[in-house]
């Protein structure tokens, strides 16, 4: 295979072997990305909420909700969105037993979520690449939410905006199955770039023997991978600042 898209002979199957790893990757993007279903679009406004008739409905109607709370809830406000954004609204059933809602789309630039709580009041909250990575719930290379304290059972609104592709890969789950599979996470994308880290160094080997856009794309590839490994480092050195005895992953959470 490697011959054939690059025109070069690949005598020691490293050129296949990185196609190989390629590949791998891609199909573990979707293996990640599957698991339960996705939630169901409210609305759909790629010109931004201003091109949307759907869109501008909504944001009235919530514009009115959040005036008439004003008596009642003190601290109501709405939510900053960008009316000039693609965005994407969706309806996500909320529980108790599942506070922790996060997105596996790790790209998500602004990620809203917008609910009712335990008073009758609206309550919103925002994550995403958009905001300060220390603000979310948890260090975690997802973006993450934790809804407040007793917020009774209802279907919330999640809304995405971003100007990449939006995916609808958003979901709910336990705290501690949430900090646990973040801790598995950080492990993976640990050794994943640690590999890449390698073979980026075998790779501008390669490419000084077989130049060819294949060579130059997977060169590309393995050294954008060191933003991940920075991006570790501000975790663990989070974890190791704000950990105290006996706290477990408190050292990773933004209100221990």
């Amino acid at each position: 295979m490697f011959e054939r898209l690059t025109g070069h002979a690949d005598p020691t199957g490293w050129g296949s072997r990185r196609l190989a790893a390629v590949v791998l990757f891609g199909w573990l993007s979707l293996a990640w990305a599957s698991g339960t279903a996705d939630p169901a679009l409210r609305w759909d406004a790629p010109g931004g909420i201003d091109a949307s008739a759907a869109a501008t409905h909504w944001l009235r109607a919530l514009t009115l909700e959040v005036s008439a709370a004003k008596t009642r809830c003190p601290d109501a406000a709405l939510p900053t969105l960008d009316p000039d954004v693609p965005s994407k609204a969706f309806r996500v059933a909320i529980a108790p037993t599942q506070p922790v809602i996060y997105s596996k789309d790790t790209l998500v630039d602004h990620l809203l979520v917008m609910a009712t709580d335990r008073r009758g009041c609206p309550w919103h909250a925002t994550s995403g690449r958009s905001r300060p990575f220390q603000e979310r719930w948890l260090l975690s290379p997802l973006v993450n939410i934790h809804l407040p304290a007793g917020m009774p059972p209802q279907e919330a609104t999640v809304v995405i905006q971003d100007r990449k592709t939006i995916r609808p890969w958003i979901r709910d789950s336990p705290e501690p199955d949430f900090v646990r599979d973040t801790m598995r996470l950080w492990v993976l994308l640990g050794i994943y770039t640690g590999v890449l880290t390698v073979l980026l160094f075998v790779g501008l080997g390669l490419r000084r023997s077989y130049p060819s856009p294949v060579t130059d794309a997977y060169c590309f590839s393995a050294g954008e991978s060191g933003r991940f490994r920075v991006l570790a480092d501000r975790a663990v050195g989070a974890v190791a600042h704000r950990a105290r005895p006996g706290s477990g992953t408190a050292g990773l959470r933004r209100h221990p």
